[in-house]
């Protein structure tokens, strides 16, 4: 899943679906895996009712008769998996297992009402910052994040039109902000470039 971020998607089904008003989807989960950096087996998910009843995303969308409906999956990983122990990790090898929450991580977006926002972070010499954090807010929530590519770019994208507050944080640098940030239905809207100080 980390491969589909910055606007990179792949498709998870093309269907025929009757016309109407559709308030909720489910997603039926058999088997997932975290695997870390460090070499350990990969931990394998337990998914809440992932086979029986499936995720349920709540989501109002309509079909109509003829037209073609785009929903985006957006999953938020910075919060789709909980390490057990929980709280700030010192130690990676203290991590027993990890909790799948789907339900605070997980959105449908239709994407004929949507827009994406894209830029760049470096740090104050203008290198690029790989795998640093930015985050969309609509005031105090959190609507989604991504982490920049080795080039130090990102794309958030399935953005609702409105007005966001981007937060930016990496690893050994001051953490920054950029706020009334524009989106617009069916367009990219570039945020331009932001340079973080070193703590």
């Amino acid at each position: 899943m980390l491969d589909l971020q910055n606007g990179r998607a792949d498709l998870l089904a093309d269907v025929e679906v009757p016309v109407g008003t559709y308030t909720q989807m489910r997603l039926v989960v058999t088997q997932g895996t975290v695997e870390l950096k460090d070499g350990r087996p990969p931990f394998v998910l337990t998914v809440p009712s992932g086979e029986q009843s499936g995720i349920k995303l709540q989501f109002t969308f309509t079909i109509e008769e003829g037209a073609e409906t785009t929903l985006l999956l957006d999953v938020d990983l910075s919060r789709a998996f909980r390490p057990v122990p929980a709280g700030r990790i010192e130690d990676p090898d203290t991590i027993r297992q990890f909790k799948f929450q789907p339900a605070f991580a997980m959105r449908l977006v239709n994407l004929l009402e949507a827009g994406s926002v894209s830029g760049a972070v470096t740090d104050e010499a203008g290198a690029p910052l790989a795998d640093a954090s930015v985050t969309a807010f609509d005031a105090d929530e959190e609507v989604t994040s991504t982490s920049t590519e080795d080039d130090g770019t990102y794309v958030l994208a399935g953005l609702p039109a409105g007005e966001y507050r981007l937060e930016f944080s990496a690893a050994s640098y001051q953490d920054a902000e950029v706020e009334g940030v524009e989106v617009t239905v069916g367009e990219e809207t570039p945020s331009g470039e932001v340079a973080l100080a070193a703590e």
